[in-house]
C-alpha cells in the first residue's frame, strides 16, 4: 500500500471506529490494528512484529488528543497525500533526569529538509514518518559525528544496561538499570508516555558509516506536555562515552525546534530546562542551547536535597 493510500486508510478505518466507541486497546480494536500493521511494517522496512502491531494501535489512542486534526493536517502537507474526509471536516486547525535537576501556518515542504530558520533555526532536519512517530536530525560537527534521535525500541536494551553502569549517570538521574528487566521496563516507559501524548522521550544515537544503527549516545525528553498548555519540560542526559561531543545541546536543540514547530504548534509560549544548582554541566548545555537562566529554585528535599536552576526558552528567542 503506498504511503499516502495508508494515510487516507488510517483516517478512514480509525474515525469510524471512534466514533464506534471502539477503545484502541480492545479487541474490538484489533481487525484494524491487524488490517493496517503490515502495511506500516512494508512501509518501515520492518517484518509484522509485536512493536509494528503496536504503532497503529498507539496513533487510535492518541487520535482522542484535540491537537489530532492540526497534527494530521500537517502530515498531510508533508507527506503530500490527499486530505481525506476526516481531515476536511475539521474545523480550525490552530485550536528525567538530565545529568538534571532530579528535581500555523503550512509548512513549506521544501525547507523542512534542511533544518531552516522556519523549522527551529538550527541544523536539525525533521523527518516524519506515517505512523506519527518523528525522527530527528542533527549535524555533524568537525569533531563529531551526526545524532539521529529516534523514539526508543527494544534493541536499547543491551545499551542501555551499559551507559546505566556509569556512577555519574546513576547519580544524577536518581535511576537504576541494571539488568535486561530494569532496561524493558524503561523502553516500555517511554511508549506509553508517546501513546499518551504527555512525554517524547528520545534515543540519542551517534551515526556510524555502514552501521545501519548508531550507538547509544544519550536521551532527550520533551515531558509535561498538555493541549493548550503554554509550557513544557525538557530532559536530557548524555553518556559517559559521548561526553564533551556537543551531543546534548545538539540535541537538545534539535528537540527545540520540534516542540515548537510541530508538537506545541500555536499554543506552546516556552520551553523549561531544570538542573540542580551543583550540576555545571547542565548549566553549561542550557547556555549552549539557549535557555537562559530565569531563577534559582529553592531547595526541597528529600527528592531535591540544594537549589535548583530554572532556564527558559521562549518561541521568540
Amino acid at each position: 500500500m503506498p504511503r499516502r493510500d495508508l494515510g487516507a486508510a488510517m483516517c478512514d478505518r480509525v474515525g469510524p471506529a471512534l466514533t464506534a466507541g471502539i477503545a484502541p486497546a480492545s479487541h474490538r480494536a484489533d481487525p484494524i490494528v491487524a488490517e493496517l500493521a503490515p502495511h506500516h511494517g512494508h512501509l518501515l522496512g520492518r517484518s509484522d512484529d509485536t512493536e509494528v502491531r503496536h504503532l497503529p494501535l498507539a496513533r487510535p489512542e492518541r487520535m482522542s488528543d484535540p491537537r489530532r486534526d492540526h497534527y494530521l493536517q500537517l502530515l498531510v502537507v508533508i507527506n503530500d497525500w490527499p486530505a481525506p474526509e476526516i481531515l476536511a471536516r475539521s474545523g480550525d486547525p490552530g485550536t528525567d533526569g538530565q545529568l538534571v535537576h532530579r528535581g500555523p501556518a503550512r509548512p513549506n515542504r521544501t525547507e523542512m529538509g534542511r533544518g531552516s530558520s522556519a523549522w527551529g533555526r538550527n541544523t536539525a532536519a525533521y523527518d516524519r514518518q506515517v505512523n506519527d512517530i518523528a525522527i530527528l536530525h542533527a549535524g555533524a560537527t568537525p569533531s563529531a559525528p551526526a545524532l539521529v534521535l529516534r523514539p526508543w525500541r527494544e534493541e536499547d536494551v543491551a545499551a542501555l544496561i551499559e551507559v546505566f553502569r556509569d556512577p555519574a549517570l546513576r547519580h544524577w538521574t536518581g535511576s537504576a538499570v541494571e539488568n535486561e528487566g530494569d532496561a524493558m521496563q524503561w523502553v516500555r516507559s517511554q511508549e506509553r508516555g508517546w501513546t499518551a501524548g504527555n512525554r517524547f522521550g528520545f534515543a540519542v544515537l551517534e551515526a556510524q558509516p555502514g552501521a545501519p544503527q548508531g550507538r547509544l549516545a544519550g536521551q532527550v525528553v520533551l515531558k509535561e506536555v498538555a493541549s493548550g498548555k503554554p509550557s513544557a519540560e525538557v530532559g536530557y542526559w548524555t553518556a559517559a562515552h559521548a561526553r564533551g561531543r556537543g551531543v546534548a545541546p545538539r540535541a537538545v536543540e534539535a528537540l527545540t525546534g520540534w516542540a515548537f514547530d510541530v508538537v506545541g504548534a500555536g499554543a506552546l509560549e516556552q520551553l523549561e530546562l531544570l538542573h540542580q544548582v551543583d550540576n555545571a554541566a547542565s548549566c553549561r548545555v542550557a547556555d549552549k542551547s539557549r535557555y537562559g537562566l530565569d531563577a534559582v529554585l529553592p531547595p526541597a528535599p528529600p527528592s531535591f536535597p540544594r537549589e535548583g536552576h530554572l532556564h527558559i526558552r521562549r518561541r521568540d528567542s
